[in-house]
């Protein structure tokens, strides 16, 4: 869960540096579009691991995170392939 709100926290870097100066957000400003590319690797590994996942509740946090990194590729592809204006 940890690693997938970064994917959350990696779109909010992006977004508000495109607005603002990226010096105020540091470091994560440079490194959100790499979190970003990262997307689909994990969004997969995820559901993978949520596939042979032993336990109900290591189910629910796994499709969390599939969820979690769906949405967050979802965001990334309609502002990339269609910037809001």
């Amino acid at each position: 869960m940890a690693i997938a709100t970064t994917g959350i926290a990696a779109v909010f870097a992006y977004h508000v540096s495109r607005s603002t100066s990226a010096a105020a957000l540091g470091a994560w400003a440079a490194l959100a579009p790499l979190r970003i590319l990262l997307v689909p690797m994990l969004g997969t590994a995820f559901f993978l691991a949520l596939l042979f996942a032993p336990t109900r509740s290591a189910r629910r946090a796994l499709l969390a995170a599939t969820v979690i990194e769906v949405g967050v590729f979802a965001w990334v592809a309609l502002t990339w392939w269609r910037p809001f204006r």
